[in-house]
């Protein structure tokens, strides 16, 4: 009778959150959870041990949640490899966690709201890090990048400035930084844009790095950078320019893919090895969300989901209301539960980029005769070859003198038309603008005063 009372005050808890048990400070509880995880509670110290995964997920979560008041430190012995969905979550009085080297995985919102959490053990140990894992702590308020060796796997915030030294950017590092983070009572533009602002020495960006980056506007990548993985943007759809430099040769399959509002892309590399669709295609809505309106039975006529689908359709992102209600219905983005490692090692960006349209708005910016214009050829895509110029050189003989000067105030008192080449050496001194200035300053170069 006794084991079923309390089976039925721990299922009240769980369910409500909001009845803890008390534990008196010489009390110990002992007790299983799942296939073959041990756990004690003593003196405020939760001691979890046993073999594999921490199975947890919405509804059913582990029973260790019902003392989540006495709850001031955690210690997982060696074994247990990862957890899942809200494992530790909504500790108001966690302080200090300890993972063994055994463990790889920390999975979706682990810590979250765990606001006392200062001390995390072990943390080097972990490869992947989920959806918000370690949101609203005090840990990530004060260490902001989870950095392992050279490599970057984590991240949150709305202003980074990734630290010197890293050099890669694992998979999912800034997946934390979505539009999908805020509730329901929250509008799109009640989120902040990121401004990321990545190293020099930076060399490689993995698979997924920025995937579903609903706010990322504006990023620089490196000179330094040499390749860019699969899916490294996916789904970035306020995405605006990126210039890749000489030293970037290989960007993966889908690495732009449904960055529905980049309107320029600069690739310095003649011979960049360019993924199967890298740039200038975005999912085709009308067609994927019909198919899923279909399958659920949903009336897309009704003024709810037309609404909805001309927003998306026309890349309309500032007007959508809520983003929990746009996730859910199209599952545009991966469920609560859904781990990264999942993501990255499946299948479940296929239907996405399956059924996909040209981004006509799209410009690649290249050199002529390059395998980007031979991309850009097979995939109908608008390319705009570099145009060589000569500094000054206005009238185009190969030399700069003062017939370059007299041409050039010629120009600006509008007697000529200039090419995009004599535009582009009219500005003297490379301002990206054509101004009087450029004229005397032209001059005084010939003259030798400056």
């Amino acid at each position: 009778m006794k084991t079923k009372v309390l089976a039925l005050l721990m299922s009240i808890s769980l369910l409500g959150g909001s009845m803890p048990f008390p534990v008196h400070a010489d009390e110990m509880i002992h007790d299983t959870y799942g296939n073959g995880i041990d756990w004690t509670l003593s003196d405020h110290v939760l001691t979890i041990s046993g073999e594999g995964v921490i199975f947890s997920e919405k509804g059913s979560l582990p029973n260790w949640m019902t003392y989540a008041n006495e709850i001031h430190e955690i210690i997982i012995e060696e074994g247990i490899t990862s957890s899942q969905y809200r494992a530790f979550a909504e500790l108001p009085h966690l302080e200090s966690i300890t993972f063994p080297s055994t463990f790889e995985q920390l999975g979706t919102e682990s810590l979250f709201n765990d606001g006392q959490l200062v001390e995390i053990n072990g943390l080097e140990n972990i490869q992947y890090f989920d959806f918000r894992c370690l949101s609203n702590t005090e840990y990530i308020s004060e260490h902001p990048f989870v950095i392992h060796d050279d490599t970057l796997y984590y991240a949150e915030g709305t202003e980074l400035t990734v630290p010197d030294g890293v050099k890669v950017i694992a998979p999912f590092a800034f997946g934390n930084l979505t539009a999908y983070e805020s509730t329901s009572q929250l509008t799109f533009t009640d989120v902040p844009y990121y401004d990321i602002v990545l190293p020099d020495g930076l060399e490689t960006i993995e698979k997924y790095a920025f995937a579903f980056s609903s706010r990322l506007c504006h990023i620089n990548i490196p000179e330094s950078v040499q390749s860019i993985g699969d899916y490294a943007f996916f789904s970035c759809p306020n995405l605006e320019e990126i210039s890749l430099s000489e030293t970037c040769t290989e960007i993966g399959d889908f690495s732009f893919f449904n960055c529905r509002l980049l309107t320029d892309i600069t690739m310095k590399n003649a011979f960049m090895d360019m993924g199967w669709r890298s740039c200038g295609y975005n999912a085709d809505w009308n067609t994927i969300l019909k198919d899923r309106a279909e399958k659920k039975g949903i009336d897309l006529t009704s003024p709810k989901y037309a609404n909805l689908l001309n927003q998306i359709e026309n890349a309309d992102m500032e007007t959508l209301i809520y983003y929990d209600e746009l996730a859910n219905w199209t599952q545009l983005h991966y469920k609560a539960t859904r781990s990264f490692r999942e993501i990255a090692d499946g299948q479940y960006t296929d239907e996405l980029s399956n059924s996909v349209i040209v981004n006509d708005a799209l410009t690649v910016h290249g050199n002529a005769d390059s395998l980007v214009e031979e991309y850009c050829q097979e995939n109908d895509l608008h390319f705009s070859p570099f145009i060589s110029f000569l500094v000054g050189d206005v009238s185009e003989d190969g030399v700069v003198d003062i017939v370059d000067v007299l041409t050039l105030n010629q120009w600006y008192l509008g007697l000529l038309d200039f090419s995009p080449a004599q535009k582009l050496a009219a500005d003297f001194d490379q301002n990206k603008k054509c101004e009087m200035i450029d004229v005397i300053r032209l001059l005084r170069h010939l003259v030798g005063i400056d």
